[in-house]
């Protein structure tokens, strides 16, 4: 077997959230709503769709069940929750044992 090592780059918080926010500013900006638009007849077929960070928020702005600012906000808040539980697992005194199921 071989050995592995994972590296992982990390920021002052309110950097991170910073980060998370221009880059969300910029999915939009992007034509991120005209993408999800033009996937959305496929939306009920596909479990990323319906499940992906982006994706799930704007379908619901699609659908009018919030305001596209409100689905930006969520956007936002569940990709600082991902960075947070993916520092948190990282960091852990365990993280040197994690097995990822790599080689299975």
């Amino acid at each position: 077997m071989y050995d592995a090592v994972f590296i992982g780059l990390t920021t002052e918080r309110e950097h991170l959230y910073s980060i998370i926010d221009t880059r969300v500013s910029k999915m939009i900006s992007d034509g991120l709503v005209d993408e999800v638009k033009s996937l959305l007849p496929y939306a009920n077929d596909s479990k990323a769709l319906s499940t992906a960070i982006g994706y799930k928020e704007i379908i619901s702005y699609l659908e009018g069940d919030c305001t596209l600012e409100e689905a930006i906000s969520l956007i936002q808040k569940k990709f600082s929750s991902l960075c947070e539980a993916s520092i948190h697992v990282l960091s852990s005194p365990t993280s040197s044992s994690l097995d990822f199921g790599l080689f299975r």
